[in-house]
């Protein structure tokens, strides 16, 4: 405690408080700081440390992007100079709107703008710099309508041609257990059970576990193909470690943005009339097995949803094979 007598009191007193309460002193002094420093620091000051800590795993087209969005929260000098701690849900809804308003962007340019300084926030919790993500649960705005993700058989084939080795196993992994890009590139060995050895087994072939949004933890089962991908993925030797290496660095991918883009342009996927983004290898996981008669309630829990009304924006329905369903009604004449 150093030489200050009245200070090594009040810290014993604020010691047997915690301890009364079976709190953990330590934990609880660093918790303090952990506040008082998210108290001080601002999102302008963090913006540096995110880029400088977290860019280095970034492409380049990616960190230009971030930077752009950025810039464009920059514009609010409300949440650009509030301490981390001190932003709200309704401070970042107030600039979507303005954004709206003023600027003419769409919904779904707001909803991505409020997403991004979210990931921003959940980078500071991860660096001990925030103690929870104030925007947590966020409600994002309605967005005009649905992806309209029809990715053929023939199409899905083409594109992993097109993708490098490596790469390739990577997005046919998407494709088969539609987890989102984020699990999948820092998936582990160690979060895999793997059962295809066990001819006898009843279920499923292999489970995954996930650290889901919000911290909610799912574990899911990996179907034959799935498995497949992953045997081809770790090999025979390895046990422990990543699942999808990157042969030049020989640790974890961190970003596929530029070569999957390139294969997506290559093979002249769009959706909407715009970009076919990896995100949208999820909707096409769900419009897939949609298509093979798998209630949505079912895909609601493969993709993790807790609500029918998100899975159903991952579908997207073939109206001739929607038609064919009105021959099963009761013939009246």
């Amino acid at each position: 405690m150093g030489s200050d007598e009245s200070f090594a009191y009040r810290r014993a007193n604020q010691f047997e408080s915690f301890l009364l309460d079976s709190k953990d002193p330590e934990q609880e002094l660093q918790r303090i700081r952990q506040e008082e420093k998210a108290r001080q620091i601002t999102l302008k000051e963090f913006f540096q440390e995110y880029m400088e800590r977290h860019g280095p795993h970034l492409s380049n087209k990616t960190k230009e992007h971030y930077r752009f969005r950025f810039k464009m929260i920059s514009k609010c000098q409300e949440i650009l100079d509030s301490p981390l701690a001190n932003i709200t849900k309704r401070m970042v809804l107030d600039y979507m709107n303005r954004r709206i308003s003023k600027d003419g962007v769409s919904n779904a340019t707001a909803n991505r703008e409020a997403s991004f300084l979210k990931s921003v926030l959940m980078r500071a919790v991860e660096y001990d710099d925030l103690k929870f993500n104030p925007l947590s649960r966020l409600r994002l705005l309605p967005e005009a309508s649905k992806r309209e993700v029809n990715l053929s058989r023939e199409q899905a084939k083409e594109l992993l041609e097109a993708l490098p080795a490596n790469v390739d196993q990577i997005v046919e992994f998407a494709l088969v257990t539609g987890i989102r890009k984020e699990n999948i590139l820092g998936l582990t060995i160690a979060q895999l059970k793997l059962f295809d050895d066990d001819p006898d087994r009843l279920g499923p072939v292999g489970e995954v576990e996930l650290l889901a949004k919000q911290n909610k933890r799912l574990r899911l089962p990996l179907s034959q193909q799935a498995v497949d991908v992953l045997r081809r993925a770790i090999g025979d030797d390895r046990t422990d470690g990543y699942v999808f290496l990157n042969p030049k660095s020989g640790d974890r991918y961190y970003d596929i943005f530029d070569t999957f883009s390139k294969a997506v342009e290559k093979v002249g996927l769009k959706v909407n009339g715009g970009r076919f983004v990896f995100h949208d290898l999820r909707h096409a996981f769900a419009t897939h097995l949609h298509a093979q008669g798998v209630g949505l309630d079912l895909i609601r829990q493969l993709l993790g949803h807790e609500n029918l009304s998100t899975t159903d924006q991952y579908t997207t329905y073939d109206i001739s094979r929607t038609a064919q369903a009105l021959e099963n009604l009761p013939k009246l004449r």
